[in-house]
């Protein structure tokens, strides 16, 4: 795929990685990191997506870039690709001025590295536990403080362990158990009256392995969604809503429409 565009190689161009898992990989805050196999296939299917949003071109790597063209070509409609599709084998290789991922984890910091991508492109391993923290639901839930006021609701609290949980559930006979860091809403638990066996060996494991647990009320929702933005160091730009829905909590797909037809 790059013997039609080696002549070019000093032109800079950015590297967009679709990197699914990235939540389930912050919450192992590994280096040598294996993603559940409904993360590896999810990427592995929609590895093009990139494709549709990168500058012309820019680099999307994949695992396989036959597959990536024809999956790009039926989602994109007759819309002619802008980018190369690129595998782990030729990142060494290549000219780059930024790396895009869906998100930054220390697994993918390490696999780059390993694979010959510039540690100047990467971001520190310090910054890399920076965002780490940045992306616990404490954050949110501090920011959520923040917009209290008339027509909202909410809450939210840290809890680190089971008797906290409980003391919770004392005071809202009804909760949302959150993991800090899930993906789909596959860390996500409903309480109703009491704690039961399964939650509550559900509960001791996640103590352990992230250090608490977020507890929220429960309430009775109309709609899923979720805003999206973009921050850069020039500022926050906000993108638009992101509606969804779901089943038990779990994640099961995104309504595709304008922003228009959505808000």
């Amino acid at each position: 795929m790059l013997s039609t565009f080696r002549n070019f190689a000093a032109i800079m161009a950015q590297l967009h990685i679709f990197n699914p898992e990235h939540d389930i990989a912050l919450a192992s805050n590994l280096t040598n990191f294996t993603a559940p196999h409904a993360g590896r296939q999810l990427r592995a299917d929609l590895c093009f997506l990139p494709a549709l949003w990168a500058d012309e071109g820019d680099y999307v790597l994949v695992e396989d870039a036959d597959y990536a063209a024809r999956a790009y070509r039926r989602a994109a409609r007759g819309r002619k690709c802008r980018v190369e599709w690129v595998t782990k084998s030729q990142l060494a290789g290549l000219a780059l001025d930024a790396v895009l991922p869906w998100g930054w984890d220390a697994a993918l910091r390490h696999q780059l590295l390993r694979y010959g991508v510039d540690v100047s492109l990467l971001p520190s391993e310090q910054t890399i536990s920076e965002i780490r923290q940045l992306s616990h639901r404490q954050t949110s839930s501090q920011v959520l403080q923040q917009l209290q006021g008339d027509g909202l609701i909410g809450e939210s609290v840290l809890c680190e362990s089971i008797a906290t949980v409980e003391q919770q559930l004392a005071q809202h006979p009804r909760l949302v158990l959150k993991a800090p860091w899930s993906s789909s809403g596959r860390g996500i638990r409903f309480v109703d009256g009491e704690l039961d066996d399964y939650h509550r060996g559900w509960l001791r494991n996640l103590l352990k392995s992230q250090g608490g647990v977020m507890v929220e009320p429960y309430y009775e929702k109309v709609k899923d969604f979720g805003m999206e933005f973009d921050v850069t160091d020039e500022g926050v730009r906000y993108l638009g809503l992101s509606l969804f829905h779901t089943s038990n909590g779990a994640y099961t797909g995104n309504v595709l429409a304008t922003e228009n037809a959505k808000c």
